[in-house]
């Protein structure tokens, strides 16, 4: 039964990515900072970098499927703790699909282009914080400073002891 709800979880990830990708979803601020969050366990593993998360990956399969795994952030000194599945983890890697597409944008300097796919990852990582943080700042380099700090605040207050959160809050407000 495990195995099926797996299955039928990456089929419907699927399916949203190739809508969301193909520029068929597009929600609009509201909806996007309105969005009932994901659960922490998701939301630090939308903070990890390619190789970190896939290093994750083959921890969590090793495993069985199911890993408690640490989470730390130095500029808190502040230490977590989750349970890791397999499907987190799937789900992680076709949220990074979208997010590739957004760095690729970002390297480009095309930022309004890097929005929409920080939007569309939103879409599959309701209230990601990281996403959030981004598009925020993203606003702000483009001179709307009050929609970013809007995206901003949201990040913070899902997340107020992420301290990168916290600092590019600040830069943005004094910005």
């Amino acid at each position: 039964m495990k195995r099926i709800t797996v299955v039928v979880f990456v089929l419907v990830t699927l399916l949203c990515a190739c809508s969301i990708v193909s520029g068929k979803t597009t929600p609009d601020d509201a909806e996007l900072l309105n969005a009932t969050p994901i659960p922490r366990t998701r939301m630090e593993l939308i903070w990890l970098d390619p190789p970190k998360l896939e290093g994750l990956a083959k921890k969590v399969k090793a495993a069985g499927g199911t890993l408690n795994v640490e989470y730390y952030e130095t500029a808190d000194n502040d230490r977590r703790e989750y349970e890791t599945t397999w499907a987190d983890i799937l789900w992680a890697k076709e949220v990074e699909k979208i997010i590739d597409l957004a760095w690729a944008a970002v390297q480009a300097n095309q930022l309004y282009e890097a929005i929409k796919y920080y939007k569309q990852a939103l879409v599959l990582a309701p209230g990601g914080d990281f996403f959030l943080m981004t598009i925020g700042v993203a606003y702000v380099q483009l001179g709307e400073k009050e929609r970013g700090i809007r995206f901003l605040e949201r990040a913070a207050q899902i997340s107020p002891k992420v301290g990168r959160i916290r600092r590019n809050l600040e830069n943005a407000r004094a910005y």
